[in-house]
């Protein structure tokens, strides 16, 4: 499967590599170029094919709210947004509301600290998968493993 991954720092970037490693297509973003495969969001967008899914690994607060933002005006209908990050469960609502109505935005119901928790750890939280994104759930088991 291919994920787009926004925040290569430490667990975006730990996760970066678990997923490739457990045979997953990622194309990660970062503001710094040393660690990013590509240079933009937009850029970033146009190398996943559609329906695109994106993981927000980025700090909380007006970092995400400035990355969802962006996200919102180089997406398309269909494509989907996981906000990954430690983002604060109250911030869900007004994060999602910051994307067009067609986006689809997804919460994994966890702290982004958990990513480095055991498998069983991370995957008590259920992620509601529509269809069209396929197995959402091998993208988590992949970043869960150490």
């Amino acid at each position: 499967m291919q994920l787009g991954l926004i925040g290569l720092g430490r667990m975006g970037g730990n996760m970066r590599d678990r997923l490739r490693s457990a045979g997953h297509e990622v194309v990660g973003y970062d503001p710094r170029p040393e660690v990013s495969d590509v240079a933009s969001l937009a850029a970033l967008a146009e190398a996943l094919t559609a329906p695109r899914v994106v993981w927000v690994m980025v700090p909380s607060g007006e970092p995400t709210r400035s990355t969802v933002r962006e996200l919102g005006d180089v997406l398309k209908p269909g494509d989907l947004v996981i906000d990954g990050g430690n983002s604060r469960y109250t911030d869900d609502g007004p994060n999602a509301a910051l994307l067009d109505e067609a986006l689809a935005a997804l919460c994994p119901r966890h702290s982004a600290a958990e990513i480095d928790a055991s498998y069983a750890a991370y995957d008590e939280h259920p992620l509601d998968e529509p269809d069209g994104w396929g197995d959402l759930t091998s993208f988590r088991r992949a970043a869960a493993a150490s």
